[in-house]
């Protein structure tokens, strides 16, 4: 079999998409669960699907953790495939299942009671008003 080569075709542009969801409170110690797929031109490039370390309150906190916690490897893929490509690459889009935390992380609004959850918010609003991803 050494003779033989896998090759991936983009379907489009070296685009890099993201799918992020968590679960909340899905294990018995009460911890959530994270789940992350990465495409780049179509072609799924990475997953992992992970028991997070910390116990939230809701499922919007749970979606903001999981979020922030997998913003950083999303940024350097696009960068990774920018260097390899030579090319500037579209800003990386990030699909988000929960309505809660798009508006909080796209708009600011909202009241997270603590401050490391306002904290978290507002790194990932950062990153979109910068134009480092697209929630």
């Amino acid at each position: 079999m050494a003779d033989r080569i896998l090759l991936f075709r983009p379907l489009q542009s070296f685009k890099v998409v993201t799918y992020i969801d968590a679960s909340f409170a899905l294990h018995d110690d009460g911890k959530l669960h994270t789940r992350i797929v990465i495409f780049v031109g179509g072609v799924a490039v990475f997953c992992a699907s992970r028991k997070q370390k910390c116990v939230r309150k809701s499922p919007t906190e749970a979606e903001l953790v999981a979020l922030l916690d997998n913003l950083g490897i999303v940024e350097l893929f696009q960068e990774f495939i920018s260097f390899v490509t030579n090319s500037r690459v579209e800003i990386p889009l990030i699909y988000q299942d929960n309505t809660s935390v798009i508006s909080l992380v796209t708009e600011g609004g909202g009241v997270m009671e603590t401050k490391h959850m306002r904290l978290r918010m507002f790194l990932v609003l950062e990153a979109i008003k910068e134009e480092r991803v697209r929630i």
